[in-house]
């Protein structure tokens, strides 16, 4: 195998290590975040290889392969609007997801949701990237999720925070 499809096997064997199927036996789960990556190609001009690295971190992060799947699309257009890498976008959203997420709604709408609330605040904040955004928002999230806060109110005070030169770490 040589030229892209050398990173895309690659990936995929990674991913074949991680991936939790949910309902579907293994070998769906792998066929169905094969062809979702390279219809993201196709879509996106992003590389087949990079979407299956993304659901490989989404699966790491024990969200079974439809959820990891959909949650690679949201982390993936957070990080080229956000001007951000793909890692910091999923290292956002999963650990937004696992301490303030509402776990009686679906995955995805909830990844979708901080997503969206991410990409506000650093438009509304104009932070460049998310990475400085990422730290602090792990050094509040726990206290968040103590005194029962959404996930909107932690970003808008991280935000207002950052604005104003906290920097958090």
């Amino acid at each position: 195998i040589k030229g892209p499809y050398l990173g895309l096997e690659r990936e995929v064997a990674g991913l074949d290590q991680v991936i939790k199927s949910s309902g579907q036996n293994h070998v769906a789960s792998m066929n169905a975040a094969k062809k979702a990556a390279v219809d993201w190609e196709k879509q996106h001009g992003d590389s087949a290889a990079s979407f299956i690295s993304t659901v490989r971190q989404m699966s790491a992060a024990n969200l079974k392969d439809v959820e990891a799947i959909r949650a690679s699309r949201y982390a993936l257009t957070l990080a080229k609007g956000t001007m951000s890498d793909t890692s910091t976008a999923v290292e956002i959203l999963t650990y937004s997801y696992q301490t303030l997420g509402d776990k009686n709604k679906s995955v995805t709408s909830e990844m979708k949701k901080h997503a969206d609330m991410t990409a506000k605040v650093q438009q509304i904040y104009q932070m460049r990237g998310l990475a400085g955004y990422t730290d602090a928002m792990k050094d509040a999230l726990p206290a968040a999720a103590m005194f029962r806060q959404k996930y909107e109110e932690a970003a808008v005070a991280v935000g207002t925070l950052q604005r104003a030169g906290w920097a958090g770490g």
